[in-house]
């Protein structure tokens, strides 16, 4: 099978919006106005822990290179601070959700409680745990930056993988 410059100008075209779809979707990192198709957000999970790498190469060079002149607890909460901003804190917002949804007494209550977008006392108390538990990790790393590194590859690779083993919850 023979591919015109045509095909293969289309196929990386098609790649970089997979890519920028992915970072303006999982990140606050500005990368202009991909417009959104579900066909290309698909192909797009393929990129998802490529961002997770580039967050945590962020990550590990803001803990490397502040490491240098900071104490560490100020260092972790910083890292808590700017994995919020560059994210938008949705990781955070998910699991509120989560949690609040966890108390609910069966599958449909447990979603509605979920899409509410009020956070009950039991969301507060697992966004707080949440991130104080971020800040102690960030402040025990002891020069372990590689985890900071890792950690957000092998979480968006967690996203990706739930995507293509586990049923969508909500009815279609």
């Amino acid at each position: 099978m023979r591919f015109g410059v045509g095909k293969v100008k289309r196929f990386l075209v098609e790649l970089l919006l997979a890519f920028l779809l992915a970072v303006q979707n999982l990140t606050r990192l500005p990368v202009g106005n991909v417009p959104f198709d579900p066909a290309l957000l698909g192909r797009a999970t393929v990129f998802f822990p490529v961002v997770g790498f580039l967050l945590g190469g962020l990550s590990a060079g803001v803990y490397y290179l502040a490491g240098w002149v900071l104490p560490l607890p100020v260092v972790a909460a910083f890292l808590v601070a700017m994995g919020l901003l560059l994210t938008g804190g949705m990781h955070v917002d998910g699991f509120i959700d989560t949690v609040d949804g966890l108390g609910g007494p069966d599958a449909t209550r447990r979603l509605a409680i979920m899409r509410d977008s009020r956070v009950g006392a039991f969301g507060v108390m697992g966004g707080i745990s949440l991130l104080l538990l971020r800040f102690s990790l960030f402040a025990s790393l002891d020069g372990a930056w590689h985890l900071l590194l890792l950690a957000p590859v092998a979480g968006r690779t967690g996203v990706v993988l739930a995507i293509f083993l586990f049923p969508y919850a909500r009815p279609q």
